[in-house]
């Protein structure tokens, strides 16, 4: 009795750790990158740290218009991958048509993949997720997450 007792307290314990969601386990990190995935050039430096998030993007398309301002979010969604949002001080077009411009990044270099970004203007942060929008993998520059 005693051991199934061990055996349901150790799963028990071993079920929390594995459900923590991810990007909570962390209150700091990084992404930086710079490049191009076709015609959507882009520029950020996103950081957590303990004051919370800071720094700055501008994601620009001759079609979709441009987006800049400064980071009011940051979320590492897995290793090598998070999701930060902007308040858009300046833009116009579709990127800079709403108050929110959520950026997904990914750094794939590692594993000798294609980097991803890609974008999408919203309303709201909510939190500090982005379920998609234009952009794809990176056809130039880098793209660091950690």
């Amino acid at each position: 009795m005693k051991r199934m007792w061990m055996v349901s307290v150790l799963a028990l314990a071993v079920g929390a750790i594995s459900a923590t969601p991810a990007g909570a386990a962390s209150d700091t990190g990084f992404a930086v990158g710079g490049g191009a995935t076709g015609t959507l050039h882009f520029a950020f430096s996103a950081h957590l740290g303990p004051n919370g998030p800071s720094g700055h993007a501008v994601v620009k398309d001759p079609i979709l218009g441009e987006a800049q301002g400064p980071i009011v979010c940051y979320r590492e969604t897995s290793p090598h991958q998070a999701v930060f949002f902007i308040e858009t001080k300046k833009g116009s077009g579709v990127l800079g048509s709403e108050t929110f411009l959520g950026l997904f990044a990914a750094d794939f270099t590692p594993f000798a993949v294609a980097d991803f970004f890609f974008v999408s203007p919203t309303f709201a942060i909510g939190s500090c997720v982005l379920d998609g929008g234009p952009g794809g993998p990176i056809t130039q520059g880098n793209i660091v997450v950690k």
